[in-house]
């Protein structure tokens, strides 16, 4: 009976590191699938705008807000 309480923790942290893994190997693989289909980098977000990038102005385009209130 020792033997199993030595064996259950070992399997529970084997498990838990198997279940962290899992999604950086899906990542792996996605992102090899992508630059082999597409043959281009994968694109990296880097958490900025880029709205700011865009020069069109909005300011004539005003929409209509209708409140239901006459």
């Amino acid at each position: 009976m020792k033997r199993l309480y030595f064996i259950e923790p070992i399997v529970a942290i084997y498990a838990f590191a198997s279940f962290m893994v899992y999604p950086l190997v899906q990542q792996y693989v996605y992102r090899r699938l992508w630059l082999e289909i597409t043959n281009s980098s994968y694109p990296v977000s880097d958490n900025t705008s880029h709205c700011a990038a865009n020069s069109t102005s909005h300011s004539r385009h005003s929409p209509r807000v209708h409140t239901g209130v006459q």
